[in-house]
């Protein structure tokens, strides 16, 4: 019995991945099962209309929440290519493209992002990112403290206060007296 019952849960198996893969449905690598749920439907959405722009950049989220950088942001370029005011998409798509190596089109799209929105605490911080990168402290540190004087908040605002200090260390400076903000 089971045997039989292993070739019925085999068979029952492969059927399901078949219909997945003839559907074109595929697992989001790195996601968990309520993400999967929400890229499945979000999927569905997209089948009925592709230019949903608040499917495609939630879509876009998921595959960023998984590090699937590149599929991320072939989404979130969709999204832009509908509307490019979206200055979270912009912000989003740029951390793919740094994360896939291409760090002089990621600052570009961070740049853009402020264009449009110039206190964007998370696109000061990514700029951060870069300048430290590409070795400019001096402006990496502006960066940081510019993204925590635009009000930076959580992960972002604790990250930028310790890649501050760590470059206020790194280059002698003496820490400014924290103001209100707790900016070093």
């Amino acid at each position: 019995w089971a045997l039989a019952g292993a070739a019925v849960v085999a068979t029952l198996v492969y059927y399901a991945y078949t219909d997945l893969h003839r559907r074109g449905v595929a697992a989001i690598e790195g996601a968990t099962a309520a993400q999967q749920r929400a890229a499945d439907s979000l999927r569905a959405v997209l089948e009925r209309d592709s230019t949903d722009l608040a499917a495609t950049i939630a879509y876009a989220d998921i595959l960023y929440d998984t590090a699937n950088w590149a599929q991320a942001a072939r989404h979130y370029e969709r999204a832009l290519a509908r509307d490019s005011g979206r200055v979270q998409a912009l912000v989003d798509l740029g951390v793919c493209w740094y994360n896939q190596g291409a760090a002089a089109r990621a600052e570009r799209l961070f740049q853009l992002a402020l264009r449009r929105e110039p206190g964007h605490a998370v696109a000061l911080f990514n700029l951060g990112i870069v300048r430290e990168g590409a070795g400019d402290d001096p402006a990496a540190l502006d960066f940081f403290r510019r993204s925590l004087d635009a009000g930076a908040s959580g992960a972002v605002a604790r990250s930028a206060a310790e890649r501050a200090q760590a470059i206020l260390q790194r280059t002698g400076q003496a820490p400014r007296r924290p103001a209100a903000g707790g900016r070093p």
